[in-house]
């Protein structure tokens, strides 16, 4: 029977917001309460979330074993898949998880993915569906939901219609508390409900669940001056933020009319020279929809591209295991028995192969001589193509980072989600696509099914003291116009 639980709880806040603080403050009071024969479980998207919400709550209270920090994947192997998936003949025992593109396959993408669980190659995009199929067990669901007192899920507006459901599992059974935070102008992932047709945007799981949920209101943005958040809240009418810092009493929010790519970043690193800091060196971004944007300038420039891909596990010697895992066929524990290893002798050579990937960028020929040379053993070529995605994730990750440190940062625009710098500059590759991140009209933004008018406000909410955008094409009067009306400051040409 369910219990009196309360409803969910959602709290809406805008970029700069604190989002993250106002979560971990939940769990430091939640942790208090926490039974000991029952978990608390904070789940984020990415590990560099995972571990930011992680080092917070470290500071502050002891993290017992019935406390877990994760990604949404990491949540529904710990609590669903590892105890229960073999349980119910969904997956088998002997099983490792891979980064493999199934929806790759077109039409064939089932039966793909079917031939991968049954030779124990369990795809991430698997993962979540078949924590549902548990989930719609009653006996398994309420012995699931029995072991979770509290569930805290930051940046909800990312979660797809899978997560959605696995939460709504929990919300029904009544016995589990449930906390989310997030902003739906944030909402830049139609393209993620792979599979199947991505939901209107004001049918999204975050207003799904704003229907069924207590909901409160973060209405401070820290990060950005009063410039840059006066502009930004022109672009929603659901929230407008109020600047903890001051104005600067000058254009902040700026227009560079080249049409030069090297000419925009001349300007650009020209204009934001001199802008307050709150780091030890002054940082930049660089954005655009697509990461390939600034390849022509990146080495001349010298910019750092960086990647934020979601990593699955939880550590990058974690990441390293799996692969070891998967190049030799076997999930970790029977690698261990078969190898005669040791766990301690086991992360030994992971950590070895993790270091020869640090070294320097790392293919399938080297991971070849690598299990050749430790295991006697042949990689066999059905594992080639989720080996070489591993791979791919991996060395993003590394490269990442190894550019942690760099001042001078370009991106998509979705990967620059969470990130933020002193300045951003912000290139549009066309007319059209300026016109859709300047769309103030709210009906226009709601029928964007691309999401292009909330990639314009993830990308102009990312700096904290000047804001320059651009167009690579030529802006005739009626876009100037535009320009205008939102109160950007077009810089004369001389300043070029």
């Amino acid at each position: 029977m369910a219990r009196n639980i309360a409803k969910p709880k959602l709290a809406e806040a805008g970029p700069g917001a604190g989002k993250t603080h106002t979560m971990v403050d939940e769990v430091v009071a939640a942790i208090q309460v926490l039974p000991p024969h029952r978990f608390l479980a904070a789940i984020t998207y990415t590990n560099a979330a995972a571990n930011t919400i992680r080092e917070r709550l470290c500071r502050r209270v002891q993290l017992w074993h019935n406390v877990f920090v994760g990604t949404t994947h990491s949540f529904v192997n710990r609590f669903i898949l590892a105890p229960f998936a073999e349980l119910v003949s969904l997956l088998p025992e002997d099983r490792v998880y891979a980064p493999v593109d199934v929806y790759a396959k077109g039409r064939g993408a089932g039966i793909y993915t079917k031939n991968l669980i049954r030779k124990g190659v369990i795809p991430y995009d698997a993962m979540v569906p078949k924590a549902r199929d548990i989930l719609k067990m009653p006996s398994m669901r309420d012995r699931i939901c029995e072991r979770l007192a509290y569930i805290f899920v930051d940046e909800f507006q990312d979660a797809d219609i899978g997560m959605f459901e696995v939460f709504e599992h929990f919300r029904k059974a009544g016995k589990t508390t449930l906390y989310f935070v997030g902003d739906p102008e944030q909402y830049v992932m139609s393209f993620a409900h792979r599979g199947h047709k991505p939901p209107a945007y004001d049918n999204i799981p975050y207003f799904r669940l704003k229907k069924k949920a207590e909901l409160a209101t973060i209405n401070e943005n820290h990060r950005s001056n009063a410039e840059i958040v006066t502009f930004a809240n022109q672009f929603r009418a659901d929230l407008k933020q109020q600047a903890v810092k001051p104005h600067r009493k000058e254009p902040r929010v700026l227009f560079i009319p080249s049409t030069s790519l090297k000419e925009i970043v001349r300007c650009y690193q020209a204009l934001s020279a001199n802008v307050e800091t709150q780091e030890a060196q002054r940082t930049r971004l660089y954005l655009s929809e697509e990461n390939a944007t600034f390849d022509p300038i990146r080495g001349c420039f010298q910019l750092t591209q960086i990647s934020n891909v979601a990593r699955k596990t939880r550590t990058l010697l974690g990441d390293t295991l799996e692969l070891l895992s998967l190049a030799l066929d076997r999930s970790q524990r029977r690698a261990c028995n078969d190898f005669d290893l040791g766990r301690l002798q086991w992360r030994a050579v992971g950590i070895r192969l993790l270091n020869e990937l640090i070294a320097g960028e790392y293919g399938i020929e080297e991971l070849k001589l690598f299990v050749s040379n430790t295991f006697d053993h042949s990689i066999s070529k059905s594992r080639i193509p989720p080996l070489e995605d591993s791979l791919r994730l991996l060395n993003a990750e590394l490269f990442k980072g190894g550019a942690a440190q760099r001042t001078e940062l370009c991106a998509s625009i979705r990967k620059a989600k969470g990130l933020q710098a002193d300045a951003a500059l912000v290139v549009a590759k066309s007319v059209v696509e300026l016109k859709k991140w300047l769309q103030t009209d709210r009906s226009a933004r709601v029928a964007d099914k691309q999401d292009k008018c909330r990639l314009g406000y993830v990308a102009f909410t990312r700096p904290r003291e000047m804001l320059c955008i651009a167009c690579l094409e030529q802006v005739d009067e009626d876009v100037i116009q535009v320009l205008q009306d939102r109160g950007i400051v077009t810089v004369a040409h001389d300043a070029e």
